[in-house]
């Protein structure tokens, strides 16, 4: 590598290239997540629904609209790459290479609650309990919304989603964050 580049690198604070990249990957994901995410808000404002109830929709019409049918080929790619970005930056969090400052924290928070909203809406078009169950656990499975959060989404306790996700073989997510707050609770707990 460059030692020029190598210097202003490690003068921003940087330890080596490597983390670097991981920064810079993470905040070029959060950017277009975000963008994505408030494309994708423009289209369900306008149809009143989320991408999967307007495509069932557009199967069910006898008569083409073309502006529907162009905003349904754009909202179609716009979904794929939302779901391939976050899917990098899930991958990213999993090997503990994404990088994030307190700004970055407040936009994942964002990104997160539009999942979870998201998740609310569709949760309510699922005529049956077994559809809904599949939506949560694999949410949770892929870490987009929390044990606690699903939990409250389906209406039951947290024991009960976690036979729910026992049944997929899925385990809990406990990472060590948890086990510090964890650890935490008891110490408080001791008197």
């Amino acid at each position: 590598m460059n030692t020029h580049l190598k210097n202003h690198i490690e003068n921003l604070g940087f330890t080596n290239l490597d983390a670097f990249v991981s920064w810079q990957l993470t905040q070029y994901l959060l950017h277009k997540i975000a963008r994505m995410e408030a494309q994708a808000r423009v289209f369900r404002q306008k149809y009143g629904m989320d991408y999967a109830s307007f495509e069932k929709r557009m199967e069910e019409h006898e008569k083409e609209v073309f502006e529907e049918w162009d905003d349904s080929i754009e909202w179609e790619g716009l979904e794929v790459s939302l779901n391939h970005a976050q899917k990098m930056l899930t991958e990213m969090e999993a090997e503990g290479q994404a990088v994030y400052n307190e700004e970055d924290i407040t936009k994942k928070t964002e990104i997160q609650a539009g999942i979870i909203t998201t998740t609310a809406h569709r949760l309510k078009r699922l005529q049956s309990e077994k559809s809904r169950k599949k939506l949560l656990v694999a949410l949770y499975k892929n870490q987009k919304i929390s044990l606690g959060k699903a939990a409250e989404l389906a209406g039951i306790h947290q024991i009960q989603f976690q036979h729910w996700i026992a049944e997929y073989n899925i385990p809990i997510h406990y990472d060590t964050d948890a086990l510090d707050e964890d650890l935490n609770t008891l110490n408080d707990v001791r008197i």
